[in-house]
């Protein structure tokens, strides 16, 4: 992953992550000294579905990433047929 963070959701650039044979889309914006914040959207929600008046606040002092799960929007796979799965851990190196 990218470590280039803007200050807004509104321009940070959408970015891929690839994670065995699925590829996420992801968003990341907002700096600061507190512990960064990862949103999960409802089930067939994309980032582009956030607020950015309530997600830009979240990033007020901290990293906050925005994802499509696998299938859904800009993310490949299928669309988990759970809640839990072991796909759905995504180990960053």
């Amino acid at each position: 992953m990218s470590t280039t963070t803007t200050a807004s959701t509104i321009n940070a650039p959408t970015q891929f992550l690839k994670a065995g044979d699925e590829t996420y889309a992801y968003r990341r914006f907002g700096h600061g000294v507190g512990r960064p914040l990862l949103c999960l959207q409802h089930f067939t929600g994309t980032l582009d579905n956030w607020d950015p008046a309530v997600t830009d606040s979240l990033a007020s002092g901290r990293e906050v990433l925005l994802f499509d799960n696998a299938g859904v929007g800009r993310s490949t796979g299928e669309v988990p047929r759970s809640v839990v799965r072991p796909e759905m851990v995504v180990r960053a190196t």
